[in-house]
């Protein structure tokens, strides 16, 4: 087998000798060789680098050397320039063919050497506009750069002299016309400048619209772009300066890259993707904009990486925690963080979780965060005075002293609290604030009174004694019928605190006394409020209603009213006839269907013997 694979390793060892020769500068020719120990011997043992020190102007070869870091920086790649002559230079350059060939990343990242009299060694997105500077006369654009080191290093060839670049010419009528109607006009070119399409766009629509017409025209996917425009990767056509006609550089992404972003666009998470993806700050930019989650995966690194930890969570704030510590105590991510998730105030600092605003925001969003403040927070009266305010449910985490401060429990009270669950918030009424209260307040008739009116479910938290006055049983039934289970029995047997629970919530009625639930007057008001509450009534009515039904003359009352919207005109038949009356019409219809029974076995014996008897139909039999 590895015999039958010989013919296609070979043509890659010479592959690769060929692209090694070209880093370092030797003639393409000595790729020939049959042997790589051959082929370094006869290379000419000198770098560019070495070909520049010796032989060009110290100022050309710094201006040169800015060049090339301001496309390294455009283009998100390291800058490595070695020296036979630089043992540290061979180093890096060993580094990053180890890198790029195995997977394997320098330890500590790449020696940072910015020096232009040395080989310069620079890492894929250490550089800045700011260090490397601008060109002479020109503005930090690939254009600029261009045309800067055209001066420094003119063609040399004849052939060249006079002679105007196609690339440069202003947009054509020919050229003019691929244009579609829109209010730019962009050429896209290559990195050499090769001009590949001319477009039109709209400034207010998406990124993504440009790189589809840009693929439409070019064959190139969406994934695989990306555009440039005076050193900086394109994020939004707002950003594009007023003029009206643009030059857009299109780069092409490592196929690897364009791979994953794939992946991530169909919803696969990073949890099985190689190191150098992890490592990847687009990718991972993609990921945590799609995907809640996608932080966890993203390397130590990018962990680190401030723009892309904020907009993280930006989106979901839980991934503070997989943020880096120093990034747990900015104070801009976590505001971010605690503004989208307030419980993500956990993984804050504790410098952070006493910060004032950043508390605030959070019990705003979650009143369950406020168990993550400090304790000197949740025992500050003016700080937790505030904090209910803003979210009544944040007095479930105050100190126990400020739960029995009657001012602050009474604010909590008249504020609605909410928490989160499932990405939902849900209200909390003044029922979870007076449960929070200190006993002493629970007794306290007047703040009672307040907390129930509000919300009836109050009731289940008021004092025993509460629970036994008549006005405040009352006022609880009349904001939440429900709360009748909450009063006290002989409250329950209160004809006029009942009728008013079953009024507003029919359901009730199963808290109502055994007396009750048989009142002609209750079970009705029930009825009329939910047409279900007729299954609450007491056992003497559910009696009274099976022998209805057993007296109905055509068929039983349960099926004739099995449709709920008829519940009432049910329970008026249940409360129609007096006892005495339906023990009568009960006997009277047994008699009939003792009679229509024998009337059928009659029929069936004179057809068993051929006679042909009457028929009998169940409406033969009288009423």
């Amino acid at each position: 087998m590895l015999g039958s694979l010989w013919w296609c390793c070979d043509p890659l060892k010479q592959d690769v000798i060929t692209e090694l020769c070209g880093l370092l500068g030797a003639p393409t020719a000595a790729a020939s060789q049959g042997r790589a120990g051959q082929f370094f011997t006869e290379v000419d043992r000198r770098t560019k680098w070495d070909v520049l020190a010796s032989e060009v102007d110290p100022e050309k070869r710094k201006n040169l050397s800015r060049a090339l870091r301001h496309y390294a920086l455009v283009h998100g790649a390291h800058l490595v320039l070695c020296s036979l002559k630089e043992k540290a230079s061979l180093n890096a350059m060993r580094s990053v063919l180890r890198q790029l060939l195995f997977g394997v990343a320098p330890k500590g990242g790449l020696p940072e050497q910015l020096d232009h009299s040395k080989p310069v060694c620079v890492a894929a997105g250490k550089d800045s506009v700011q260090s490397i500077g601008l060109p002479s006369g020109g503005q930090a654009s690939e254009r600029a750069w261009r045309e800067f080191m055209q001066h420094l290093f003119p063609d040399p060839s004849p052939s060249s002299k006079g002679k105007k670049n196609d690339t440069e010419q202003p947009i054509t009528s020919a050229a003019a016309s691929q244009y579609n109607h829109g209010d730019l006009r962009i050429s896209v070119r290559s990195l050499a400048g090769d001009m590949l399409c001319c477009l039109a766009a709209n400034r207010q629509e998406p990124i993504e619209a440009l790189k589809a017409l840009v693929a439409a025209k070019c064959g190139i996917s969406v994934f695989e772009q990306r555009l440039v425009v005076d050193g900086r990767e394109l994020q939004s056509l707002k950003d594009l300066s007023p003029d009206i006609e643009l030059d857009i550089t299109l780069l092409r992404r490592p196929a690897a890259q364009v791979e994953w972003l794939e992946k991530i666009a169909q919803k696969a998470d990073l949890s099985k993707a190689p190191d150098l993806i992890r490592n990847d700050r687009e990718v991972l930019m993609t990921a945590v904009r799609l995907d809640d989650d996608a932080l966890q995966w993203a390397s130590p690194d990018l962990l680190g990486d401030r723009g892309l930890v904020l907009e993280a969570v930006q989106r979901c704030g839980f991934a503070l925690a997989c943020a880096d510590r120093p990034l747990q105590a900015d104070r801009e991510v976590v505001l971010a963080a605690v503004a989208r998730h307030g419980l993500s105030l956990e993984f804050a600092v504790p410098e952070l979780r006493g910060d004032a605003e950043v508390v605030l925001t959070a019990i705003g969003q979650d009143g369950n965060a406020f168990q993550f403040a400090s304790t000197d927070l949740r025992c500050n009266r003016d700080f937790v005075l505030k904090s209910v305010r803003r979210n009544g449910y944040a007095l479930t985490y105050a100190s126990p002293e400020l739960r029995g401060d009657s001012e602050v429990v009474r604010a909590a009270i008249e504020t609605m609290g909410w928490i989160c669950e499932c990405g939902k918030q849900l209200a909390q009424f003044g029922g979870w604030a007076l449960q929070c209260a200190d006993r002493k307040l629970q007794a306290d008739r007047a703040l009672v009174l307040s907390a129930v009116r509000r919300d009836g479910a109050a009731l289940a938290f008021a004092s025993p004694d509460l629970q036994h006055d008549d006005e405040v049983v009352l006022a609880a039934v009349l904001e939440s019928g429900m709360a009748l289970e909450h009063a006290a029995v002989p409250l329950r047997d209160d004809e006029a605190i009942v009728v008013a629970a079953v009024r507003k919530h029919g359901a009730a009625l199963r808290f109502a006394s055994e007396r009750l639930r048989g009142s002609r007057e209750v079970v009705l008001a029930a009825v009329r409020s939910d047409e279900t509450a007729l299954t609450w009534a007491s056992e003497a009515a559910s009696e009274r209603l099976s022998r209805l039904r057993l007296k109905d003359e055509k068929e039983p009352m349960e099926m004739r009213y099995s449709c709920s919207s008829q519940s009432e005109e049910v329970a008026e038949e249940l409360y129609k006839y007096p006892e005495s009356s339906i023990d009568g019409m009960v006997e009277q219809r047994v008699e009939e269907l003792q009679q229509y029974r024998r009337q059928v076995e009659r029929n069936q014996r004179l057809a068993s013997e051929g006679i042909e008897g009457n028929k009998v139909s169940v409406l033969s039999v009288a009423a």
